[in-house]
């Protein structure tokens, strides 16, 4: 993570004009939480740490299929220079 940070703060990587992830932890369930306070903090905090810009607004939706709590999720950021992050959590086998 160090190393991308100083490429992108180095400017080696040009302009960035999107930043995708995907989190999964396949049929391992929560029963306390959902997927998002589950897995998304992890790629939340990278997101945080590597890009300078804090964004402007967020969009998260997710839907409940297996155990009573929302086992897949899609979260869209946006920020001021254009930039869009998509973050894709979720436990599910398929």
């Amino acid at each position: 993570m160090r190393k991308i940070k100083q490429l992108i703060d180095a400017g080696e990587l040009g302009d960035l004009y999107y930043y995708d992830t995907t989190r999964v932890n396949l049929g391992l369930f929560q029963h306390d939480v959902n997927v998002i306070w589950d897995l998304a903090p992890h790629d939340l905090s990278i997101m945080d740490y590597l890009l300078s810009n804090k964004p402007e607004a967020v969009v998260a939706t997710g839907q409940v299929h297996i155990n009573g709590v929302e086992d897949v999720a899609f979260i869209t950021i946006y920020y001021s220079n254009k930039l869009i992050a998509h973050v894709n959590v979720n436990w599910l086998r398929r």
